[in-house]
């Protein structure tokens, strides 16, 4: 989600089978180890190089289920690779995205999608040049 234009959220607490339910929420103890910002961050950057920014939050639903809600930002300078290799599931080296075919996350599937993460690294690098032009003196 790091990858995309304004990033995206992660919804921590909820099955997967039937996330319309918003069941069952966490327990006391794993609330408590998805809300230590330092060790869930540390544990990210061993994934994403550069490290992802964000922010977590805890939720308590109208189900009474407490949730975690991960909103990660969109990269600052350069896209997120994959910083290291996980059997079957992540290539270190690899540019991850959120494909638009379906809800998840793969390597970069298609000239769109990789247009996309193009696109909004040249934008940022043109920001950050018009700002640096305007901080020269004439």
């Amino acid at each position: 989600m790091g990858n995309l234009r304004d990033g995206g959220t992660v919804l921590i607490g909820a099955d997967d089978k039937a996330p319309e339910a918003m069941l069952p929420g966490l327990e006391d103890e794993d609330l408590a180890a998805w809300m230590d910002f330092d060790t869930i961050s540390a544990r990210l950057a061993e994934c994403a190089d550069p490290p992802l920014r964000f922010e977590i939050t805890s939720v308590t639903l109208q189900t009474g289920a407490r949730v975690v809600l991960i909103e990660v930002e969109e990269f600052a300078d350069v896209p997120h690779l994959c910083a290291r290799d996980y059997a079957k599931v992540l290539r270190k080296g690899a540019l991850y995205v959120r494909s638009r075919k379906k809800p998840e996350t793969a390597e970069v599937p298609s000239a769109n999608e990789m247009r996309d993460v193009l696109d909004l690294a040249t934008e940022k690098r043109l920001r950050a040049y018009v700002e640096t032009a305007e901080r020269v003196p004439a």
